[in-house]
């Protein structure tokens, strides 16, 4: 039987946030590369994360990416905003 990808994880403060012309929001690259190292380091598996474009930061507020397996196998990871300084908590699967 196969691990389930399940994984949370809290980021360091700021970590994944932009700031710019007023505006705040999620810093992609880091979140993708997050979730990617979490489920490799928790599963040993190697995934693809495809996160949207742009996401305005505003806590409470949860997106969601598209995590797909090396075998093709789709999940997805909610991503939630935590605080005001760019915490968030992510999931994958069930």
């Amino acid at each position: 039987m196969r691990k389930a990808l399940v994984r949370a994880t809290v980021t360091a403060a700021g970590a994944l946030l932009l700031v710019g012309c007023g505006a705040q929001t999620v810093d992609i690259g880091k979140i993708e590369d997050n979730i990617t190292s979490g489920v490799k380091e928790q599963n040993e598996i190697d995934v693809e994360v495809d996160c949207p474009d742009s996401v305005d930061w505003k806590t409470g507020d949860t997106f969601t990416c598209d995590v797909v397996e090396a075998d093709g196998t789709k999940s997805e990871a909610t991503v939630k905003m935590t605080s005001d300084d760019g915490d968030v908590e992510w999931k994958v699967g069930g």
